[in-house]
């Protein structure tokens, strides 16, 4: 017997467009969210029970210089969803702040 998904996310401009190399459930036991990042540079945090699209479509991390963070993995800080620390192919660890006022304040 082969298992198939229950739910498939379709290519949309909202989800990712490269592949998803880190993901993690964030949020409490009763109200949490899939939390996914891609070589893409970026972020998307899902509803399990609806994964047809993203909760927020809008947040795309970039260097300073403006080259996409091409993030590899994510680890957030215990009990706090807008934080978080992700790895990225050019060997940085860097600091995130998922809701910042402005895209400038995304990496801290």
């Amino acid at each position: 017997m082969v298992l198939m998904p229950t739910t498939r996310t379709p290519l949309s401009p909202n989800g990712h467009t490269l592949p998803v190399y880190g993901m993690e459930l964030a949020g409490s036991d009763n109200a949490n969210s899939l939390i996914t990042l891609s070589t893409d540079g970026k972020m998307r945090s899902w509803n399990l029970q609806q994964l047809e699209e993203p909760l927020d479509p809008k947040t795309d991390f970039v260097y300073p210089s403006k080259k996409p963070l091409s993030t590899t993995c994510v680890a957030f800080v215990d009990g706090d969803i807008n934080s978080c620390v992700v790895g990225c192919e050019d060997g940085n660890a860097v600091s995130l702040i998922r809701h910042a006022p402005t895209p400038d304040d995304y990496i801290t």
